[in-house]
């Protein structure tokens, strides 16, 4: 009997465990979901900007182009995806992207492309 205490026991603190562990995976996700709504909100509020000041969404042109800084409470993949979409958004050839990009990141986003030479 009291092996079977002692089984039993074990089986809930290994399952208080992998409860603990979903939670803290739904937090990191739902914190990753939080950081890209920060980014697509601020391109939505950078494009509703330029239609108030009645530029066109489409084919402005680079000259025209407004991008915000990589900041460290950023998602880089979020951040990279958002940014592929105003380039094609813009009609920016892809030739041209990492010299939009570069002076953007900052941080170790900004050192790794350094580093790369």
């Amino acid at each position: 009997m009291r092996i079977l205490l002692e089984d039993r026991r074990n089986r809930e603190l290994q399952i208080e465990e992998e409860i603990r562990q979903q939670e803290r995976k739904i937090a990191e996700e739902r914190e990753q979901l939080r950081k890209q709504m920060d980014v697509l909100r601020r391109l939505v509020e950078g494009l509703q900007q330029d239609v108030r000041e009645g530029r066109p969404a489409r084919g402005r042109g680079e000259g025209e182009l407004k991008l915000s800084k990589l900041n460290d409470r950023d998602d880089i993949e979020a951040y990279l995806t958002t940014f592929e979409r105003v380039m094609r958004i813009y009609e920016v050839s892809e030739d041209r992207w990492a010299v939009r990009l570069a002076p953007q990141l900052t941080g170790k986003a900004q050192s790794a492309y350094a580093a790369m030479g």
